[in-house]
């Protein structure tokens, strides 16, 4: 499944650095962290900031465990430089496996 994940990360990348558009949010599970690879390559390639910079690691993944120091930061935020990012934290426990993430953003 990682090859995969990889080659949707490469698509994903590609498909972003090739819009146009000077307004670009891109969010999700990504199912990889900031200490991998292929999440340089990606956050290379498309560009954009990451909304986790300046507020730390913020760990998403999975929400079942007890202690955050098991958890992981999956689930990023990217935004292009003209978007100031006001706050970001990891909201509630509302069910999913993963926690919430919550972005303040300004144009």
């Amino acid at each position: 499944m990682a090859a995969y994940r990889n080659s949707q990360l490469e698509i994903i990348g590609e498909s972003i650095s090739n819009d146009p558009s000077k307004t670009k949010i891109v969010m999700g599970d990504f199912n990889v962290t900031p200490y991998s690879y292929y999440f340089s390559q990606l956050k290379k390639t498309i560009g954009l900031k990451n909304t986790m910079a300046g507020f730390g690691f913020q760990n998403s993944w999975p929400s079942l465990s007890p202690l955050d120091i098991f958890r992981i930061p999956i689930d990023h935020v990217f935004v292009s430089k003209n978007i100031q990012v006001v706050d970001r934290r990891i909201g509630p426990d509302l069910g999913s496996d993963h926690f919430p993430v919550i972005v303040k953003l300004s144009l």
